[in-house]
C-alpha cells in the first residue's frame, strides 16, 4: 500500500466477495497507477507461510539498513504508567544517556496528529534523533483512507533520513510496506502481548505463546519487572526469546 490508493477489503456477501474501500472517491494526478490488489487462498499453513504481499512490494528505498535493528522492548506505561508521553527536552536526553550505558535504546511515543505536516516532521524528528532515539512509537492511526496512506510516504520518508525506526500501534495491518521501507519493524494495532496481569483474554501459557506466534520486529514485553518474576520459567524463556525468524511455519 501506499498514497496512489486507499486499503481495500474483501467481504463475503452470501456467495461473493464484495470490494469496499475507505472512500468514496479515490484521486490520482494522472497516469493513474494503483498499488497490487492480492488475495492469498489456500489453507492455513498457505495462507499463513505466505511472502506475496511482500514479494509484489517495491524494494527497499533504504540503501544502508545497518541502524536498523530489531528487539524485544519493555513498555511501562502498560503496567506502570510511566515515560511514556511528555517528552522534554530538560530529561530525555539524561533518560537516553541512562539507559544507552545499560546497552538500551529509547524509543518515543507519539500521536500521528503531532508529525501532521512537512514542518511538524522536520522539527520534530530531528529534535528527537538529536535526544538519542532509535525509534518512534507513532499511535491512533486508525484509517487507510487515501489521506493517510499519503501522511504513511512522507513519515516513512521523513524517520528514514533521520533514521529512526517505526512502530504503528492503533493502526490498520501491515501490507508489505516492511519491504520498501524496512525501518517499519512492527505494526501492533492495538494488540499488547504477553502480559501475566490485567485484563486479558488468554492463559499464562497463551500470553507466553504469544511472545513467539504474534510478529514484531520490536517484540513488547508490556508487563512490571516484579510480574515477570511471579513466572520465573516464562521469565527465562523471555530472556532469550529471538525477535527476527528465518521463516514462517505452521
Amino acid at each position: 500500500m501506499d498514497g496512489r490508493y486507499g486499503g481495500s477489503r474483501l467481504t463475503l456477501d452470501g456467495g461473493s466477495l464484495r470490494l469496499t474501500l475507505p472512500d468514496p472517491a479515490e484521486t490520482s494526478t494522472g497516469p493513474l497507477a494503483t498499488p497490487w490488489r492480492t488475495m492469498v487462498v489456500g489453507d492455513l499453513a498457505t495462507v499463513t507461510e505466505s511472502d506475496l504481499v511482500t514479494d509484489l512490494a517495491s524494494p527497499s528505498k533504504i540503501a544502508d539498513t545497518s541502524w536498523i535493528k530489531p528487539g524485544a522492548a519493555a513498555w511501562s506505561w502498560w503496567a506502570d504508567n510511566l515515560v511514556d508521553s511528555g517528552w522534554d527536552a530538560s530529561w530525555i536526553p539524561e533518560l537516553v544517556a541512562y539507559a544507552n550505558a545499560r546497552n538500551v535504546k529509547i524509543w518515543l511515543w507519539v500521536r500521528w496528529q503531532t508529525v501532521d505536516t512537512d514542518s511538524e516532521r522536520e522539527k520534530l524528528f530531528r529534535q528527537y534523533a538529536d535526544w538519542g532515539a532509535v525509534g518512534l512509537k507513532i499511535d491512533f492511526v486508525e484509517s487507510d483512507g487515501q489521506d493517510r496512506m499519503r501522511w504513511y510516504d512522507e513519515v516513512f520518508a521523513a524517520t528514514a533520513k533521520y533514521r529512526l525506526m517505526l512502530n504503528f500501534h492503533g493502526a490498520p495491518i501491515p501490507r508489505g510496506t516492511e519491504r520498501t521501507w524496512p525501518h517499519v519493524v512492527t505494526v501492533e494495532a492495538d494488540f499488547t502481548p504477553v502480559t501475566f496481569s490485567g485484563v486479558r483474554p488468554n492463559s499464562d501459557a497463551g500470553e507466553l505463546a504469544l511472545a513467539v506466534v504474534y510478529e514484531s520486529g520490536v517484540q513488547h514485553f508490556a508487563d512490571s519487572p516484579a510480574n515477570y518474576a511471579k513466572q520465573p520459567l516464562a521469565e527465562q524463556l523471555l530472556r532469550v526469546v529471538p525477535t527476527v525468524w528465518d521463516e514462517t511455519r505452521r
